[in-house]
């Protein structure tokens, strides 16, 4: 069913759900086609004077009469006052025939058993109404955002023990240097006990409390 186009302005609704039916051998009489789509009050209208909800309507007639096993209705509901909105939901709503929407119109949305989801060549179903179908869009965005934080933070933590064990590794290799150097020079004022320093055959050196003009026993 289109959105607008389709109907021949001059004639009656009645002839034009009877001139659709001529032209398919399966269908359904006229009369029930537009009992089903809710014409039958202003059946005998000339087209191009009834509303735009009416005409849309009469649309749903003229597919309903050919007894289709889908209905496809692209964007039903533009383009029509509330009343006339308002009638098409409960035609939808109530029709036995399983029908595809494609639809901005979150009123109408709110009326339909699933949501198909096209998005970057994928479709997604989704049970229940508009409704249902933001919950769960949302709670998907609730659960990647808390996925996204907690990666941010494994990352850091990554990143901060990372930095500690180059910093433990620097620190290790520095001591080492230091330990190398004060045993190749025996000279060093870190060094609490200076006779670890000496060889055995040399003197030990005056202490480093001792006047300088008092004499040291030396030992050998």
């Amino acid at each position: 069913v289109m959105q607008t186009a389709g109907l021949l302005p001059d004639i009656t609704v009645r002839e034009t759900v009877q001139l659709t039916a001529s032209l398919f051998s399966h269908r359904i009489d006229a009369e029930e086609a537009m009992r089903r789509a809710g014409v039958t009050d202003f059946a005998s209208r000339i087209v191009k004077k009834c509303s735009g909800g009416q005409q849309q309507r009469l649309r749903f007639a003229m597919a309903l009469v050919s007894d289709p096993a889908l209905l496809i209705l692209d964007e039903p509901t533009n383009n029509l006052d509330a009343a006339g909105k308002s009638k098409v939901i409960n035609l939808i709503s109530s029709a036995s025939t399983p029908i595809l929407v494609i639809s901005h119109d979150l009123d109408l949305l709110s009326h339909v058993e699933h949501i198909a989801e096209l998005y970057a060549g994928s479709l997604r179903l989704f049970s229940g109404n508009y409704h249902a179908y933001r919950e769960a869009i949302e709670t998907e965005q609730r659960a990647a955002e808390a996925e996204a934080a907690a990666a941010a933070e494994a990352e850091k933590a990554a990143e901060a023990e990372t930095v500690a064990t180059a910093e433990a590794a620097s620190a290790s290799t520095a001591g080492r240097k230091y330990r190398t150097e004060t045993t190749r020079t025996g000279h060093t004022h870190a060094v609490a006990d200076p006779t670890r320093l000496c060889p055995p055959w040399q003197p030990h050196p005056r202490p480093l409390n001792a006047p300088r003009h008092a004499k040291t026993p030396w030992k050998t």
